[in-house]
């Protein structure tokens, strides 16, 4: 679960359609939360990094992931969140980083593909 809570925070900050708070200042918002799912069962089911879920993925964002970005820039920095060095740092804090890094990268590429293929 903790993977879709990354996944889902990750693609939120990204991507307005799985933004909760932009999605509620639509105009369309009422109908909108039947078809995405935000409170029940939606009309589709989405595939998102090897999850099945038939809610909106923005369902899944975690506001204490969200603090993990801002440590993930430190550690980027190479501010550590934990007193020591690397090795001293909790091994599933580097991994959360690792996946934090890797979805931000995609998403990022992704986006200047986009622009790229717009400037074509």
């Amino acid at each position: 679960m903790e993977t879709l809570a990354v996944t889902a925070s990750v693609w939120s900050i990204f991507d307005d359609r799985w933004n909760c708070n932009k999605c509620m200042q639509l105009k369309h918002h009422e109908k909108q939360k039947k078809v995405m799912g935000c409170y029940l069962t939606a009309k589709t089911n989405y595939h998102v990094e090897g999850f099945e879920i038939n809610k909106c993925l923005g369902n899944f964002t975690s506001r204490e992931i969200y603090s993990y970005f801002e440590m993930h820039k430190m550690y980027e920095l190479g501010v550590m969140p934990f007193g020591g060095d690397m090795i001293d740092q909790p091994a599933k804090l580097i991994d959360l980083f690792n996946m934090i890094g890797q979805l931000r990268n995609e998403k990022r590429k992704e986006q200047q593909d986009a622009i790229e293929k717009k400037r074509r």
